[in-house]
């Protein structure tokens, strides 16, 4: 039976209120994350750590050095990000760099021939690097710091170790935050946050 006009609107509506209060169906919502994670230039970047230099072009001739004498041909950099951090005005640039390359696997081949015990990064010991991390791993790192970082400042526990478990010993691949050994906050593998799991902590959000 097809719904007369206003009808049909009606229901629209109905639909629409229900989604924005409840969101996606967990499958639609995964996907979507998975969609955006493959399209992250991180996942073609290696994330480098102990860049001492404040000069952009000399750090990126650093890093370029390093690469290409570790590779047997040098790779094409597709984007080089230099890190800064602090207010409008007053930002100042930190030790990070973002290399980004053609692939994931030119990334993984470069990244493999620097951590050889052979390499200068190796030998060096001040500039380290890996892969860098997507959108969505950030996002998900800082809910469970965030979780922490609530929990200590709460006062029911003052007095207690507060603590983030990157990864559960239970096989599920789910992370949390505990307070004395009690699993507060859970973030399951489909999570982009996470959620207070124990009842008396559920007025906490972030």
């Amino acid at each position: 039976m097809v719904l007369p006009s206003s009808q049909s609107c009606s229901v629209r509506r109905q639909k629409k209120k229900a989604l924005e209060q409840t969101g996606l169906p967990s499958s639609q919502n995964v996907w979507l994350q998975q969609q955006m994670s493959r399209l992250d230039p991180a996942n073609k970047s290696l994330f480098f750590k102990g860049l001492s230099q404040e000069n952009t072009k000399t750090r990126g001739d650093v890093i370029k050095d390093l690469i290409k004498s570790a590779c047997d041909e040098e790779p094409q950099i597709q984007n080089m990000e230099h890190i800064w951090s602090g207010p409008v005005g007053k930002r100042v640039i930190t030790p990070n760099v973002v290399v980004e390359f053609s692939s994931r696997a030119v990334r993984e081949d470069v990244l493999q021939k620097l951590n050889r015990e052979n390499s200068l990064m190796t030998s060096g010991g001040k500039i380290t690097c890996n892969r860098a991390k997507t959108a969505t791993q950030l996002k998900r790192n800082a809910s469970l710091m965030k979780a922490c970082d609530l929990l200590k400042k709460d006062q029911r526990c003052k007095n207690k170790s507060v603590n983030v478990v990157w990864q559960k010993q239970d096989g599920t691949k789910d992370r949390a935050v505990e307070v004395d050994g009690i699993p507060i906050f859970n973030q399951s593998i489909f999570d982009l946050t996470g959620k207070f799991v124990d009842a008396q902590f559920q007025n906490l959000s972030f």
